[in-house]
């Protein structure tokens, strides 16, 4: 294995690993009584406000790529929009 390859891979399973062993953590922390509320508020949550959260975060952040193309034509940037989305995405990463 090339070590581009190897540090490709590592930053695939370093972040997945680390969220896994995060929600094990929360979990095997949690007394049962709070396992137990934790599972019936997921079966008792309502999909339609579930996916109308999800619609509207994403319309949001779509909203906020849109809007860096008027703020960097003045400056002579013409970005296309999926790089403009995606740095919108990248900054909340940060």
């Amino acid at each position: 294995m090339t070590r581009k390859k190897l540090i490709k891979l590592l930053k695939t399973i370093i972040p997945l690993g680390l969220g896994i062993f995060l929600i094990w953590y929360s979990l095997a922390s949690a007394t049962p009584e709070q396992r137990a509320t934790l599972w019936e508020n997921i079966k008792n949550a309502q999909p339609g406000w579930i996916i109308l959260s999800l619609v509207l975060g994403i319309l949001s952040h779509l909203s906020r790529a849109y809007r860096w193309q008027f703020l960097l034509e003045p400056l002579g940037y013409k970005p296309d929009f999926a790089n403009r989305f995606m740095a919108v995405m990248v900054a909340y990463l940060a």
